[in-house]
């Protein structure tokens, strides 16, 4: 394991974003993480998006500061689904930019190393305008990367351009820029897996170094022989990545007491990844230099 997730529920429910870990849960943030990093010498990332509860701590701030996307009347625009009475942050003002960044640089001073930049593909187009006056239909598309730049170079910023990574789930063309990326939440289906690889090719056809998904499946209970041939597909990919929605992906949950199977193939393939380090890092090296992708259709090296 080389990076501890901590989805949604750092922080307290209901309140996404107010990028605080939950005092409940999390009494000594700051200690709790230098200890797992003692201990387990991991790196550890964050669960964020630009959304901004009306339950949040910093609705109010971004209110009064005008930092939210609003309406042609001159309101927020504000709906319901995912967390009540969201907001969305406005990137294209300065002034948001450097307050949604700085909420981010306290985390990065409480140890956290990276972040999971969720969403940033359901934006309103119609009724609404932006600080700058832009195309609310171009903005569709665009406010994503507007997002994970901001998110990445603030990264870039504190831990030099080498290290800066993300896990985002939107983008459009330019995004390679901001790795890494992964397709979002999936069924824990064949079907899925199938449409899985399918889309990781083609997004790394369409010039993005790194494609990352979830083991098994992120919707769902992935059975056995599902997640055990996931996790070879999973250990072949850039960035392997164990995660569901309502359980734990870890194999052991899928060994039986006369079977450790899941958990021996998994480690089987990690083990291949890890001697096959040297060349991975080779392929980096030339993906970073000249744009030659990590995984390809066959019909890329044979036309």
């Amino acid at each position: 394991v080389r990076v501890m997730h901590f989805d949604c529920f750092w922080m307290k429910q209901y309140e996404w974003c107010n990028f605080t870990f939950d005092p409940d849960m999390f009494p000594n943030p700051a200690e709790y993480l230098r200890s797992i990093k003692e201990k387990f010498g991991v790196k550890v990332c964050v669960w964020i998006n630009s959304y901004i509860s009306q339950g949040s701590s910093l609705f109010k701030e971004g209110l009064e500061g005008g930092y939210f996307i609003k309406r042609t009347n001159g309101d927020v625009w504000q709906w319901d689904l995912w967390q009540p009475g969201l907001a969305i942050v406005d990137f294209t003002n300065p002034a948001a930019c450097k307050w949604y960044g700085d909420k981010l640089r306290a985390l990065l001073d409480l140890g956290v190393d990276c972040f999971k930049t969720d969403f940033g593909e359901r934006i309103p187009h119609a009724d609404v305008k932006y600080f700058d006056g832009a195309d609310p239909y171009k903005m569709h598309n665009y406010y994503t990367q507007l997002y994970n730049k901001l998110v990445y170079n603030i990264l870039q910023e504190r831990f030099g351009e080498h290290e800066a990574v993300l896990f985002a789930r939107s983008a459009t063309a330019g995004g390679q820029r901001f790795p890494v990326h992964w397709g979002g939440d999936c069924e824990s289906t064949w079907e899925a897996m199938s449409e899985t690889l399918r889309g990781n090719l083609s997004l790394t056809l369409s010039g993005f170094g790194f494609a990352s998904h979830d083991i098994g499946g992120f919707e769902g209970h992935p059975p056995r022989e599902i997640y055990m041939r996931w996790c070879a597909y999973g250990a072949f990919s850039s960035h392997t990545r164990l995660h569901g929605s309502s359980s734990y992906r870890v194999p052991w949950n899928y060994d039986t007491e006369n079977d450790a199977s899941a958990s021996k193939a998994l480690a089987k393939f990690i083990d291949a990844k890890h001697r096959l380090s040297p060349y991975i890092y080779a392929a980096v090296r030339i993906l970073s230099s000249c744009a030659r992708i990590h995984s390809f259709l066959i019909e890329y090296s044979f036309p």
